[in-house]
């Protein structure tokens, strides 16, 4: 208790727009539960067209994979996954 750790984050599903990711207001970047579901918020900073994208929270970035259509970059979006796995970075 009490240390802090840098950590990478991977969202190991693929994300879906419409269905495990919508856009939402501006408003804080942040990672919480809920009902057994994990929802990221922040700016969808960049998408590839093969659907490779990056969500900034912050100073932080996540980066994941989108199935289907591909939104716009530059928008503020909510992520919802069951899973995510932290890995330390030394």
């Amino acid at each position: 208790m009490g240390k802090e750790y840098t950590v990478e984050i991977d969202v190991e599903e693929a994300v879906c727009w419409g269905e495990t990711l919508h856009r939402t207001e501006s408003g804080p970047c942040r990672i919480c539960m809920s009902e057994g579901s994990i929802y990221i918020t922040g700016l969808l900073e960049s998408v590839e067209k093969d659907g490779y994208a990056v969500l900034r929270l912050s100073s932080c970035i996540v980066p994941f994979e989108i199935a289907g259509d591909l939104p716009p970059a530059g928008i503020f979006v909510q992520l919802k996954t069951n899973k995510i796995t932290l890995y330390e970075v030394t």
